[in-house]
């Protein structure tokens, strides 16, 4: 099977939504790839098809993490423009995204944070299973625990828009769409701006 290889200006568009947890960046990932028409990957659900392959079973810091950059490599060394969203760990995804996703992509981090993260996630899980699930009040002082790694938007080496996302989003959906589509611009016209790590 004959995979397309892109030129260099035809370099694909990432667009790498994070956050920690509760900060909404799945469904703003959701909604912004839905707003500009772009596959969504959701690191979360490319784990879970693994557990129910693996009967519930997985190595998530390892095999999961392993598959989750193979899909997401995989579609950009086919020209295919993408938005995925997932926590990224200071000290850990630094490196994984400079090595494997900014070599082959034109990379923006758009860095989600929220008010009352920890309740908002605490409330998602309650209301998503219609009551507590067993894992959920173990994991909670996790959450707080690696909190402080996740919270603040990591040095990717990509340009960065930070989103408020506690009600509405600031900036709104389709400003963020709109610096997505300039960047993507200037960059294919060679402007040095677009290259930049900025706000």
């Amino acid at each position: 099977m004959l995979v397309p290889t892109p030129s260099a200006k035809d370099t694909p568009l990432l667009v790498l939504v994070s956050g920690a947890p509760g900060s909404g960046k799945s469904t703003l990932a959701r909604r912004l790839a839905e707003h500009m028409r772009l596959p969504h990957i959701e690191r979360d659900l490319v784990f879970w098809g693994m557990r129910y392959t693996a009967d519930g079973v997985i190595d998530q810091s390892k095999e999961g993490i392993s598959a989750y950059y193979a899909t997401i490599t995989g579609m950009l060394r086919c020209g295919i423009s993408v938005v995925t969203d997932g926590t990224m760990y200071r000290g850990i995804s630094e490196e994984d995204v400079r090595e494997q996703l900014v070599p082959i992509a034109r990379v923006v981090n758009v860095h989600c944070r929220a008010t009352g993260e920890h309740e908002r996630f605490y409330a998602r899980e309650m209301n998503r299973r219609g009551g507590p699930p067993d894992w959920l009040e173990d994991y909670m002082p996790k959450l707080k625990k690696i909190y402080p790694d996740t919270a603040e938007p990591l040095d990717l080496g990509c340009p960065l828009i930070e989103v408020d996302t506690t009600n509405e989003y600031a900036p709104t959906l389709d400003d963020i769409a709109a610096q997505l589509e300039d960047r993507n611009n200037k960059v294919r016209k060679g402007h040095p701006y677009a290259t930049k790590t900025s706000n």
